[in-house]
């Protein structure tokens, strides 16, 4: 990695030192990178004593106001303009994200309809704008369509509620939740009525993906680092919003991702690698019904520690 400042250019603002979050700045006669008094009216630009740490997040480079660093890995081509904040477009764009998050439900009935290519892509680009722990951009996405391959995680996630369920009725599971009455399993065994009535109604329907057309899959390396599954969760999260930019409906597939957990014969329907691991994933299509209203909910408190 290659991280050069144009003495030129610099205007001494120390904005990099500040910004860095690896610290490679330091401002003129530092020792340390934590001593980044402003570097204002030094002769010298802030130094890079080794570039190996870069994480290449970009921030040095998009926040220099004079275009004076060369880093390698932004190119003018890498390189997208943003718009200023200002007073005005900031309350524009704080009434469409409100407008955007409130309206956000989880959608289960939808037309057959498929997924437009561009709608698809838009929603992979926001997630893949998503931020990840030092900048590791390790999120994987799986677009399954096929109606075969949608067909088969349906039926191996119906298979896992059922063990499941006959797990939770065993008499080591009800001995177990008497002991540990706040334990995981006396919180399902309390949930079994809920899931005797579903798994009677998968007979019937489709109560895994509610016949849509489209299924999204998040899932990283095993070997990604600590923080890997927590970059995933943020990336579906603006996957999810941005489908509801665009008018499209969605549902996060929770018993799909707890049957990946148990067994590893989904991944291989889905042509997931080994070292994978699936860490949630969401429904899309076009909703055939609109909701009328955005129901208000409890929340709990806040803790404000001024």
């Amino acid at each position: 990695m290659k991280i050069e400042i144009s003495s030129q250019r610099c205007r001494r603002c120390g904005l990099c030192v500040r910004a860095c979050p690896a610290h490679l700045f330091h401002a003129p006669g530092a020792h340390a990178p934590a001593a980044h008094e402003a570097a204002t009216h030094e002769a010298d630009p802030p130094s890079i004593p080794t570039a190996a740490g870069c994480i290449a997040c970009g921030h040095c480079v998009a926040l220099c106001p004079a275009d004076a660093i060369v880093h390698d890995a932004f190119p003018p081509e890498k390189l997208a303009p943003s718009e200023p904040a200002s007073r005005e477009n900031l309350a524009a764009m704080w009434e469409t994200f409100e407008r955007v998050v409130a309206s956000r439900r989880s959608v289960r009935i939808f037309r057959s309809e498929p997924i437009a290519r561009d709608e698809l892509e838009r929603v992979l680009h926001a997630a893949q704008l998503a931020p990840t722990a030092c900048n590791a951009r390790q999120v994987y996405w799986t677009v399954v369509t096929n109606p075969d391959r949608l067909a088969e995680v349906r039926r191996l996630t119906l298979q896992f509620l059922e063990k499941s369920v006959a797990a939770l009725q065993s008499l080591p599971a009800s001995i177990l939740s008497k002991i540990f009455p706040n334990g995981e399993i006396a919180i399902n065994r309390r949930r079994l009525p809920m899931l005797r009535s579903l798994l009677e109604i998968a007979r019937e329907k489709d109560i895994i993906l509610y016949d849509a057309p489209c299924m999204l899959v998040a899932h990283y390396s095993k070997f990604g680092g600590r923080f890997a599954d927590i970059d995933a969760q943020l990336a579906i999260q603006n996957a999810t919003l941005a489908a509801v930019a665009q008018g499209l409906g969605t549902f996060y597939t929770g018993f799909v991702t707890r049957a990946a957990d148990s067994d590893r014969a989904i991944a291989r329907a889905l042509e997931i690698p080994q070292d994978h691991k699936i860490a949630g994933g969401m429904t899309l299509g076009h909703p055939a019904a609109q909701y009328r209203y955005t129901p208000l909910r409890e929340t709990p408190p806040v803790a404000f520690l001024d």
